[in-house]
């Protein structure tokens, strides 16, 4: 036990200081940044580059080598592939070696459209002094449209040089310089836009709360309690724990991954900047860590601490890493180093997950599904994210666009979590939700979903620039122009399509909403049916001639299937209007079932008095309080006119709705027609029960004699016999001979199922056919009986049940093993003693209890055996037979009878038996089927 299962309070008390610590971080910071000022405007850092002042022509590669122009407001980039990033921004001394007809290839970054483009150029042609050298500038990548400087003038692409008169070192002295000037105040750039240098005077405004960032406070804070509600309520878990950390580690990724701290906040923003970082970085190795206790342990992987902790410590070497480049001032290869670092450390414990998959049960996996499915799609999200950053792979503004969802995206982890916890009821947690709620939710859910992706198309599809020529209708033809002479009819052809493109995307998104809400339906039982087919269906498969169990039965489950009750049942009475048969669905309706019987004709004589569906509020007191606590919310009597078959008892839906008018019209008509097919079936009934008495003793007694062995198997050194005589014309007594497989071992068993005649019979025949399949796997008498029982206590009824007595001979060693199932002793005759012994091993009848209760008292009893022993195993037939005085045959006189004909075959000793029984009987009638296996060691 860890000193955390020991001190849970020690964790409840840490982990709402620091839920407490975090959500004042987040609140503090928010507060902040919606009172500071802004310019509305982004900008990127640009360190010592060449500005280009003059227009350049030349060959475009990408272009199949056609002329292009760069005109002025470019910054160079790169001569024949050589970079002139800082320190290496002079070109001179390089250029000065290219000789004057050489070929040069320049690459330029175009600061209003953030491309790139390379030109292919003659040094001759280019000009003298095209560029000129900006030590330090703020580029400005975005203008908020109608914001302060799209007011001013201000236009993405411009270089700010000097705030207020000042330079800078870096952007974030820049925006710490606009910041101080407070709101409604002035601010003075000087910028470069193309060969000019100008002055923009920009009138600061506050903040305003955008959705994005309350979004992304709202489910910060959502997830810290969540996180926080869990790890107080199960300190005492680990996996409650763990699943606390790893919550409140991604609010906190929540709010600060997507709401940058305003930079004049210096303390907070190293404060801020320390905690993402930390979280981000131990985030991978906590949530493996959290997946080997959740949603179930997996201890062979947490015995093996050591690749865990190996995790543990790659965050923490990125962490300091991380920090010293921070102390440092080293900021600009930190991007590269979250990128890299968090990947390798995620793609070990990829590696890790993948080595370990074995010791993942299948059942842990789909319980864990949802999850995973999120993670690896944050996960991804935010690599391609970090990628795109870097990189410049496409249009950041359809990028930023779409990284706008991913708070709500990453918000689906702790929901995620949640929904797992609740589906499969874990952690000790019992969350209970009507269906109807659940329902609803989820369809306002999937509605909003739906409305957001098709938003999300329609902006991007309004977002894409078609080229459409202009098209022009004369009197005598049509005039297509060039791409240059754009028009009215070009403007309008464009909308046509983006309209066009935007009603395909609204059907599609209509019919993926309808298929989902078609499956919402389905899951949460509320699909519409047609009843009337239903009707019919149901009906056509009842024939007049199947029993009345079969008839209910049918019904049941077919209107559960239809419309779907949480608990159903179905009463059904006989011509004498007692209770015949009851049958219930979704409960355990034994106490009901008691209770409708003690009620006798009472029940029957109220139901009688209503028609059509009613509810169990119209029960008698005494009466509707019992129904009340199975639920059972409305009835529907099974009844003509002239005659009343029983009553349909109904709980609440599956749906958690009421029934509809449709429904309740199936209802009546179902009962009425049960109470039709009832009536013919107790008349059918009534005709065949005579010829089916005739046939049903044929029948069984051709049933038992094929299922007899027809003869003892030929087994050198043995003598075997086996005799079965019923009382009836067909009994419940059986024997039989199991050979092995590798013909070294015998099996003898004989059994006895209660009761005698056609029923015992039957059962007796389906006995052999479970002992006969099981054999098959040569299991010891004791595993036999054991899955014997297992499959009897399913499939038998439980006022039947079978004893019987198994004795297995190894002809290899001369062993006998023997397992008594409730069954007689068996009898064994010991040559070397002389002496009949009865051998009685613990054991009780098959099909009576279940497996683990059968096996904890089944004794499995072994001894060695000799030439000269006879084994005997009997019915109780045998031992019970009385004389006229009504005495018992008995054991012991059996026993006699074994001791003196002990030398005899085995023939020759059933004869013995036999003959003795009869004189003791005189004559008696025999009463109980008697049945003898006898087996001689020559």
């Amino acid at each position: 036990m860890t000193y955390w299962d020991k001190n849970p309070n020690v964790f409840k008390n840490i982990i709402a200081i620091a839920s407490l610590l975090v959500v004042s971080h987040i609140v503090l910071v928010f507060y902040l940044l919606i009172t500071s000022t802004t310019d509305d405007n982004l900008y990127t850092q640009l360190n010592d580059f060449n500005y280009t002042t003059k227009t350049i022509i030349g060959k475009n590669p990408d272009k199949e080598n056609k002329l292009d122009t760069i005109k002025p407001g470019h910054v160079l980039i790169a001569i024949n592939d050589s970079s002139l990033a800082p320190p290496n921004y002079e070109y001179n001394d390089y250029f000065d070696k290219i000789s004057p007809n050489s070929t040069v290839t320049l690459r330029f970054l175009n600061l209003q459209q953030r491309t790139t483009l390379t030109l292919l150029i003659k040094k001759s042609d280019i000009p003298e002094q095209f560029t000129v050298f900006v030590p330090m500038s703020a580029w400005v990548n975005f203008v908020a449209e109608g914001g302060a400087s799209d007011r001013a003038g201000l236009k993405q692409g411009d270089l700010i040089i000097r705030v207020n008169g000042k330079t800078f070192n870096d952007t974030f002295e820049a925006d710490r310089l606009m910041r101080r000037m407070g709101s409604g105040n002035e601010i003075m750039y000087e910028v470069l836009r193309y060969e000019k240098k100008f002055d923009v005077k920009v009138v600061l405004s506050k903040i305003g709360i955008s959705w994005y960032s309350l979004v992304s406070l709202i489910t910060s804070i959502l997830t810290i309690i969540l996180g926080f509600w869990i790890g107080f309520n199960k300190p005492n878990l680990v996996a409650g724990r763990m699943i606390s950390i790893s919550i409140i580690f991604v609010g906190t990724l929540l709010f600060h991954l997507f709401v940058r701290v305003p930079i004049d906040q210096i303390l907070l923003s190293e404060v801020g900047f320390f905690v993402t970082n930390f979280v981000l970085i131990f985030s991978t190795p906590l949530f493996f860590h959290t997946a080997l206790y959740f949603p179930s342990e997996k201890p062979q992987i947490i015995k093996k601490q050591k690749p865990i902790l190996v995790g543990y410590l790659m965050a923490a070497i990125l962490f300091s890493l991380a920090s010293i480049l921070f102390f440092l001032h080293i900021k600009s290869y930190m991007p590269y180093l979250f990128m890299y670092g968090v990947t390798v450390i995620l793609l070990y414990f990829i590696v890790l997950f993948i080595l370990n998959r074995k010791h993942f049960k299948k059942e842990e996996k789909r319980k864990s599904l949802f999850i995973r499915i999120i993670i690896i799609a944050v996960s991804s999200f935010m690599i391609f994210d970090l990628i795109i950053q870097n990189f410049n792979l496409m249009n950041r503004d359809y990028v930023n666009t779409v990284i706008e969802f991913l708070p709500l995206v990453i918000f689906m982890i702790p929901v995620g979590i949640v929904y797992t916890i609740w589906r499969y009821r874990l952690l000790d947690f019992d969350f209970k939700f009507r269906r109807n709620i659940i329902f609803a939710f989820a369809l306002t859910l999937v509605n909003v979903m739906f409305i957001v992706i098709l938003a999300v198309i329609i902006f991007f599809i309004t977002g894409i620039d078609i080229i459409v020529p202009e098209i022009v209708f004369t009197g005598t033809a049509i005039e297509v122009l060039g791409d240059n002479q754009i028009g009215s009819n070009s403007k309008r052809i464009e909308f046509f399509i983006l309209l066009g493109a935007s009603v395909i995307a609204f059907f599609g998104v209509y019919q993926l909403r309808l298929n989902t809400s078609i499956w919402l339906n389905k899951k949460f039982d509320r699909q519409t049916i047609n009843y009337k087919s239903v009707y019919s269906q149901i009906f056509e498969s009842i024939e007049p001639s199947s029993g009345i169990e079969t008839i209910a039965d049918t019904f049941m489950a077919n209107l559960d299937r239809v419309i779907g009750f949480k608990r159903f049942g179905i009463i059904i009475y006989g011509t004498d209007q007692l209770i015949r048969f009851q049958n219930y669905g979704g409960f355990d309706g034994i106490e009901l079932e008691n209770f409708n019987k003690s009620l006798s004709r009472r029940f029957n004589f109220y139901l009688k008095e209503f028609n059509g569906v009613f509810s169990s509020d119209y029960l008698p007191d005494g009466i509707k309080e019992v129904y009340y606590k199975y639920e059972i919310e409305n009835l529907v009597p099974i009844k003509t006119r002239d005659q009343f078959n029983g009553v349909i008892l109904l709980g609440e839906k599956l749906s958690e709705t009421g029934l509809t008018h449709d429904e309740i019209d199936l209802l009546k008509s179902i009962a009425n027609q049960a109470s039709v097919t009832i009536n013919n079936s107790l008349l059918y009934e009534k005709l065949s029960q005579q010829e089916r008495i005739r046939h049903e003793l044929e029948f069984a007694r051709e049933i038992q004699t094929a299922s007899l062995p027809s003869k003892a198997p030929d087994l050198e050194g043995f003598d075997i016999f086996g005799v079965s005589i019923p009382a009836l014309e067909v009994g419940g007594d059986f024997y039989d001979y199991l050979g092995s497989k590798d013909g070294k071992s015998q099996t003898f068993i004989i059994g006895d199922v209660s009761g005698k005649g056609t029923s015992a019979a039957l059962y007796m025949s389906k006995i052999q056919g479970v002992i006969r399949t099981l054999n098959v796997f040569d299991l010891s008498p004791r595993n036999l009986m054991i899955y014997a029982n297992t499959q009897l206590h399913k499939k038998i009824d439980k006022s039947f049940f079978v004893t019987a007595l198994t004795a297995k001979l190894n002809t290899s060693d001369m062993t006998l093993k023997i397992v008594r199932a409730g069954h007689n002793p068996l009898l064994y005759f010991d040559s070397t003693t002389g002496k009949a012994e009865v051998i009685k091993p613990i054991g009780m009848g098959l099909g009576l209890t279940d497996s683990e209760t059968f096996a904890s008292n089944l004794e499995e009893y072994h001894r060695k055996i000799t030439k000269g022993d006879v084994i005997l195993l009997y019915t109780d037939g045998i031992t019970d037979s009385r004389n006229h005085e009504n005495d018992e045959y008995g054991d012991e006189r059996l026993s006699d009878v074994l001791l003196a004909n002990s030398h005899l075959s085995s023939l020759e000793i059933k004869d013995a038996i036999f003959d003795d029984i009869s004189n003791y009987t005189n004559g008696t009638m025999q009463f109980d089927d008697m049945t003898l296996l006898i087996v001689k060691i020559l």
